[in-house]
């Protein structure tokens, strides 16, 4: 919510290594108390653990998400809500390619729900394999707590291997695959299982032992961020972390630790399921409904966490607990607190439980007071001058771009969002450029990938990242009948000779690969002209310990890729991509208004242009910053032009809107000959 500390996820991280200590331990004991483990009653304890107050949240959010996103978002959360009913919402985010520390899409307010389906998934087969070892030592000397601490250790060796190995080659489905994070919760099993040997240890080591933990659970949550190899291997120091305060806390009296043995950490312990369930569903859907995250905002978010929170504990958590629902008459007389309500009157609680739970949340969403309509100035909305915005060079783009900034300017008063194309709720499907389809943005240098050939004399090439399939798009409806034009793209590879830096170290490899063949393969096929663009928002990630310094490692790096391209003959033309916009999908609502969608040149963008400028008077070729294509002249981006939307996301820009450049990159050529 605000974005600090960056390691705050590491939350899940604890909350595997507990939930891994306090499951095993139970079943542990309950083989060691009555010499077997009854799968039936373990799972009626989580279904009556787990289920009530997940299927409150579940109906509440996804009712508000059809009160709240049109229709395309509300139906993939109804998705992201059945997906997390069965634990399987972290497969569902891993297959889709969700990015769980990306800002610039869709985050569905469901996406917190995959760590409970990793911890389920692990408890569909742990029971099972505890069972089956202790079997197989009955009768043996060995104890049976260290074949299990056995088993254990080397399933712990072999997740946090396999956790290492995937982070390095595919990050984002490595964060929420169950493989990758079994190991997790293996040592917090693994403590329970050496119970024994930890009760052990000298009650003056235990603050010592805590102390330290927590400390490494306050770094782990200062110094991690999404920047880093996660889970394999940082989440190791949380894990551990985490670790020594369980080793700390296991027998022996508690001295010294009060911040963790308080009355309101107690409290805060008691609800936390019911936190954890409510939390992201209100960040998300706050997000929906204020302009601007600011401290009345945090606060108010603050605020409807512990009241949710609150009223799913006592309302939804403890009925259920002290009712026997699920319980086998032995199993609830053994149960301190739980009486024997009939059936009717079970169900009438939990639907009073429900309902206040759902009254709770959706109201004080739902009485947020409208937007207001935010009017651009018409002051701000001014003639572009006749000439286009270029570096190196004066290009004609006159009354193609005045035409741009038509529909740009209209977009900009507009106060009710129109008919647009593509369709709101179809962006993401309908705007993608059929490029994509033809294999733009792969990597590949194959024949016939991303090559629209012909059989023209003269031949074009568009090389960059993925912001060069709308480029290519644009390309080949403006000058495909006089040029075969291709594209060598790679997405998330910068095509200039520059390092940008990824925590995937094949990807980085594969990139400089990429950028190396790409280069050859100009010089082989000696095109007429080679247009370079890269998303400015990868200046970010160029080594350098400020934005000038970044920016001037980008500006060598254009200098360098056009120095090796020269050999070729091309014409080296650089064509800046848009600047970054706010997520049509995201800030386009039910009650948002268009003004909501408008973004501002940002300074990265201007710190790119620069460096472009200056590389391209350097070598003597073009830079043509687009600016007004996508901005009017005092820097105001709306999220449509006339009736087009301009970008699927925060840079890709729709099928749609790259036709409609077309005759200003077409003037743009003509200003080039």
């Amino acid at each position: 919510m605000l974005g600090w500390p960056g390691g705050g996820f590491i939350g899940v991280d604890i909350f595997f290594v507990i939930s891994g200590f306090l499951i095993t331990g139970q079943l542990v004991r309950q083989h060691e108390r009555v010499g077997r483990i009854s799968i039936s009653e373990f799972y009626r304890a989580r279904i009556r653990r787990i289920l009530p107050a997940s299927i409150v949240a579940l109906i509440v959010v996804t009712a508000l998400s059809f009160l709240t996103f049109r229709p395309s978002r509300a139906w993939d959360t109804l998705v992201d809500g059945v997906s997390a009913f069965f634990f399987s919402a972290n497969w569902r985010f891993a297959v889709t390619g969700t990015d769980y520390w990306a800002a610039d899409g869709a985050i569905s307010p469901f996406q917190h729900f995959w760590s409970l389906g990793v911890e389920e998934q692990f408890y569909f087969v742990w029971p099972f394999v505890i069972i089956v070892v202790l079997s197989a030592l009955a009768g043996k000397k060995a104890s049976h707590r260290f074949g299990l601490a056995v088993i254990m250790g080397l399933i712990i060796v072999a997740s946090f291997v396999w956790a290492v190995l995937e982070t390095s080659s595919n990050p984002g489905f490595a964060y929420f695959n169950t493989f990758s994070r079994v190991w997790e919760m293996g040592v917090g099993a693994l403590l329970a299982i050496m119970v024994p040997a930890l009760m052990k240890i000298k009650d003056r080591l235990r603050p010592f032992i805590a102390w330290t933990g927590l400390a490494g659970i306050a770094a782990s949550i200062w110094l991690i961020n999404s920047d880093m190899a996660f889970p394999g291997p940082w989440a190791a120091l949380p894990v551990a972390s985490t670790a020594l305060v369980i080793i700390a806390g296991t027998g022996g009296e508690q001295k010294f630790l009060y911040p963790i043995t308080n009355k309101a950490a107690g409290f805060v312990g008691n609800i936390s399921y019911s936190l954890y369930l409510w939390h992201f569903p209100v960040i998300i859907f706050m997000g929906e409904y204020v302009n601007e995250w600011a401290w009345p905002a945090y606060i108010t978010a603050l605020g409807l966490m512990v009241l949710l929170s609150c009223a799913s504990y006592y309302f939804v958590e403890e009925p259920v607990r002290r009712s026997d629902w699920l319980l086998l008459d032995s199993m609830s007389s053994k149960t301190p607190g739980v009486k024997k309500p009939d059936d009717a009157m079970a169900l009438q609680r939990l639907f009073v439980a429900g309902l206040a739970v759902l009254v709770a949340g959706i109201i004080p969403l739902t009485l947020a007071p409208p937007k207001a309509a935010v009017m651009v100035d018409l002051a701000d909305v001014v003639s572009i001058p006749t000439q286009g915005a270029t570096q190196a060079d004066s290009l004609t783009l006159d009354s193609a771009v005045q035409e741009l900034q038509d529909g740009i300017n209209s977009a900009l008063q507009a106060t009710t969002w129109p008919a647009l194309n593509p369709s709101l709720d179809d962006v993401m499907s309908e705007g993608k450029p059929d490029e994509e389809d033809a294999g733009c943005g792969t990597g590949s240098l194959d024949p016939g990938i991303c090559d629209f050939t012909g059989g023209h004399d003269k031949s074009a090439v568009v090389l960059g990242d993925s912001t060069a399939i709308a480029l290519v798009a644009t390309a080949r409806a403006a000058i495909g009948d006089e040029y075969n034009v291709r594209g060598l793209s790679k997405a998330g590879c910068v095509g200039l000779a520059v390092e940008v830096h990824d925590d995937r170290a094949e990807e980085m490899a594969s990139c400089q690969q990429f950028k190396a063949d790409s280069i050859a393969e100009i010089l082989r096929t000696k095109p007429q002209i080679v247009f370079l663009t890269n998303s400015p928002g990868a200046l970010t990630n160029v080594a350098g310990a400020d934005g000038n310094a970044k920016a001037a490692a980008w500006q060598q790096g254009a200098k360098d890729t056009i120095e090796a391209l020269k050999p070729s003959g091309a014409k080296v033309v650089i064509v800046a991509a848009p600047p970054s916009a706010r997520t049509i999908s995201i800030c386009a609502t039910k009650s948002s208004l268009p003004s909501d969608c408008v973004a501002s040149i940002d300074h990265g963008f201007e710190l790119v242009s620069g460096a472009y400028s200056a590389a391209a008077k350097d070598t003597g070729i073009s830079a043509v910053d687009t600016r007004f294509w996508y901005c009017n002249q005092k820097g105001n981006c709306p999220a449509f032009a006339g009736a087009t939307v301009v970008k699927r996301d925060t840079i890709h820009v729709t099928k749609q809107y790259s036709e409609l450049l077309a005759p200003a990159f077409k003037t743009m050529m003509a200003g080039l000959s």
